[in-house]
């Protein structure tokens, strides 16, 4: 993503995005004293942020964070702010208005020239939520060579690990807590350029999430050959010239587009989620900070206060936001799609509905930015299990029929053990054929002397129709059948089990 002249910001929380610079060589005074920085009094000073702040200024980046910076000065952390200038006045003011309020924990400084001369002063501040041990190379050719990363999470958080690989999608991994030090090998799918990135959230008493995930680690990295981009659609226009509501309608295509390009189902626009998303876009322009507790709720919580429980058109069982700022629609959309946890949300396949909101603003320095605030839903799913489970018994036996099988029947035992399967599925959340003490094939044939052998299917799934027929009860041998049907109810999937058996002659 490219901004010059802003530091711009994307969130499942508040983070600074990468931006360009300009490569060049200059000399810059290290060791200097920062007693004069407001900000030295409050925030640890560290000498890879002085370094990082003294790359700023040898390449004259107008206090812009690209990749090529992230790499070269290794900034990991997730919320990057920098400002530059001539004097030291000059940054004392800048960093009182884009240090303040941000939770920052961390400080480097520098001082000298600049690469055509000039005088440079140069601050950077992270928020540093992790202890990292280790991180991929930046430029790694040799794409044999695993991709690890080493970290370790406070015990009062949790952690979940994106990659975003060349293809465009996105793995999501959990990381533990408990303070421990833990190496991930990250997903490798295809050379090129991969992104990690690590959202952490603090944890209550009973060590549930409170809701309000923050970016703790951001960092990209090469494996093999650069190869083909990703696929990201381009804002083809500019801003100006254009209200907000024309941003927006701007901001629901490119969307679309990205799906698109994923090979994956359009998303319908609701009225609700863009009036929620309009909303959560006010508040962070007022606030001018990121952030998913806005005014002490989260979006779902947002959603429940202005529609109700009651109002059918606000029903979702799933709820994700993304935001983000730059100096144009462009820098904010870049920054959502190269965010590996954004595009997470994004090429999402449970989601059936989108809200988008695009707002004009200003940034504590004044500089003027576009706000984007985007709200994906779930609404529930209206198919029945019971007619699910008849429109797949009616499909197989016209199926069978048209190629001169006996149809199928319906096994009282094998029906029990699918939807017992089926149903500790859901209650566990997750897929597991062994649930009901052993391997479910086993477990049906024991209570079948009937039948001498069980062919499982165990699956979770959006909508089960998309499963089309199990082959197996296509097969000759087959005489008989169960299925299950489990739906989650917050989760809004269908656990699914499917028994064929195969009778004894």
């Amino acid at each position: 993503m490219r901004l010059r002249g802003l530091v711009c910001a994307l969130g499942l929380s508040l983070v600074a995005a990468t931006c360009v610079s300009t490569p060049d060589v200059a000399s810059v005074g290290r060791g200097v004293d920062i007693s004069w920085l407001p900000a030295a009094a409050t925030l640890q000073q560290d000498p890879g942020l002085d370094e990082a702040a003294a790359l700023l200024c040898a390449r004259d980046t107008d206090a812009v964070i690209d990749d090529d910076v992230r790499a070269a000065a290794f900034l990991w952390e997730g919320r990057v702010l920098a400002v530059m200038a001539t004097d030291r006045d000059s940054v004392v003011a800048q960093s009182e208005a884009v240090f303040r309020d941000q939770g920052l924990t961390h400080l480097g400084v520098a001082e000298g020239g600049s690469s055509d001369g000039r005088r440079c002063v140069a601050a950077i501040a992270t928020r540093r939520l992790l202890d990292v041990s280790s991180l991929p190379r930046a430029d790694r050719r040799d794409a044999t060579v695993p991709s690890i990363m080493s970290v370790s999470v406070s015990t009062r958080r949790e952690g979940r690990v994106f990659v975003l690989g060349p293809d465009g999608f996105v793995d999501r991994l959990p990381l533990d807590g408990a303070g421990k030090r833990q190496s991930v090998t990250l997903p490798f799918r295809r050379e090129g350029r991969h992104v990690v990135e690590v959202l952490v959230d603090d944890v209550d008493a009973d060590g549930l999430a409170r809701g309000a995930p923050e970016v703790a680690l951001l960092w990209p990295y090469l494996r093999g050959n650069p190869g083909l981009p990703m696929p990201v659609p381009e804002v083809l226009f500019p801003d100006e010239g254009h209200d907000d509501q024309a941003l927006t309608f701007r901001a629901e295509a490119l969307v679309q587009r990205l799906r698109n390009e994923q090979l994956l189902e359009p998303l319908k626009i609701s009225p609700v989620l863009g009036t929620l998303a309009a909303a959560r876009a006010v508040a962070v322009k007022d606030r001018a900070a990121l952030g998913h507790r806005l005014e002490g709720q989260d979006p779902k919580m947002a959603l429940r206060e202005r529609f109700g429980d009651d109002n059918p058109r606000a029903q979702f069982i799933r709820l994700a936001e993304v935001q983000a700022r730059g100096s144009t629609l462009k820098d904010a959309w870049e920054a959502l799609v190269d965010s590996p946890a954004h595009r997470y949300e994004l090429v999402a396949m449970g989601v059936t509905h989108v809200g988008v909101s695009v707002m004009r603003a200003t940034d504590p320095l004044g500089r003027p930015t576009v706000t984007l605030v985007g709200i994906l839903g779930r609404r529930p799913p209206v198919r029945d299990p019971t007619e699910v489970q008849k429109r797949l018994l009616d499909e197989v036996n016209r199926l069978r029929t048209g190629q001169g099988f006996q149809p199928l029947t319906i096994s009282d035992t094998l029906e029990t053990t699918a939807r017992r399967l089926a149903t500790r599925m859901m209650e566990v959340g997750r897929v597991d054929d062994t649930l009901l003490g052993g391997p479910v094939g086993e477990v049906a044939l024991e209570a079948d002397a009937s039948i001498t052998k069980v062919y499982p299917l165990v699956a979770r799934i959006d909508d089960p129709l998309l499963l089309g027929p199990f082959r197996p009860l296509l097969d000759l041998d087959t005489t008989a059948m169960g299925a299950s049907f489990a739906l989650h109810p917050k989760d809004g999937v269908f656990y699914v089990v499917i028994l064929a058996g195969i009778g004894s002659e």
